[in-house]
């Protein structure tokens, strides 16, 4: 039996905009080489998790420094997002961390924060690809930031897989407490045995400013004496004006862990 080429090409494309259970692919590289063209500080260092490459933005500090740090974004978001992702990957450099903005799947435009849920697994590969980048380069003492669906994620990671001891600890940012399909946030605090900061902001969205005892008490369960939470009171879930005070936060907290 013979098939139209056209009609083979076209059902190939569908296939890779839209996989069964799984991110946007298609969508995801037009982003992410929009991002490439236009990026002024830092460089495009694209990396590969499961067979495909993927999108970070690797600024490295002008100190003398074995220190890096793991950036991931929230939805509709990208790994130079003006708001959260840009200031802490261009601020933290000026105090001796490297940063790697990492591109996390993507889904529609459409797609929702449950939607996103389920595609949770595509995230460790990518996780794991910047850890060994990082390893190449000498950097020795890593962390992750993740803000939002980023903060998810990042307690996902830590939460399930045992590679999490190459890691130095998290810091969660606006991070929703509230279960939602199969995945409960508390449960994966429950587990987290490394050091995490869970910021939020004095505005944040309900989901995140809702839950801050639940996330308090999730992780007192899991026995982690090394979880801080911290707010920062007069800022929104985007941070808008308060990047300066999350960056010293941050960077203050990380040292605390590295110098006990």
């Amino acid at each position: 039996m013979k098939y139209n080429r056209s009609i083979i090409f076209s059902l190939t494309l569908c296939l890779l905009a839209n996989p069964a259970n799984g991110s946007n692919f298609l969508r995801e590289q037009r982003i992410a080489k929009s991002i490439e063209k236009h990026l002024v500080i830092g460089q495009a260092k694209w990396l590969e998790a499961n067979g495909e490459p993927f999108l970070s933005i690797f600024t490295e500090t002008e100190r003398e420094s074995l220190q890096g740090v793991i950036i991931l974004h929230g939805m509709n978001a990208h790994p130079n997002s003006a708001e959260v992702i840009y200031p802490l990957r261009t601020q933290l450099t000026e105090f001796g961390w490297s940063t790697l903005s990492i591109q996390t799947p993507v889904l529609a435009a459409s797609a929702s924060y449950a939607d996103y849920l389920d595609i949770l697994d595509e995230i460790p590969p990518r996780i794991e690809a910047a850890i060994q980048f990082y390893k190449s380069i000498g950097v020795k003492e890593i962390f992750i930031i993740g803000h939002s669906f980023g903060a998810m994620m990042s307690v996902y990671y830590f939460s399930t897989f045992k590679e999490k001891t190459k890691l130095r600890g998290l810091i969660a940012i606006s991070l929703s407490g509230e279960p939602q399909n199969t995945v409960n946030p508390l449960k994966l605090i429950e587990k987290v045995k490394s050091p995490l900061l869970d910021i939020s902001a004095g505005f944040d969205i309900p989901s995140v400013k809702n839950t801050r005892k639940a996330r308090k008490l999730a992780a007192t369960r899991g026995q982690n004496t090394a979880y801080r939470q911290s707010e920062i009171t007069e800022a929104g879930h985007f941070y808008r004006g308060a990047e300066t005070a999350l960056v010293k936060k941050i960077r203050g907290w990380m040292h605390t862990i590295l110098n006990p």
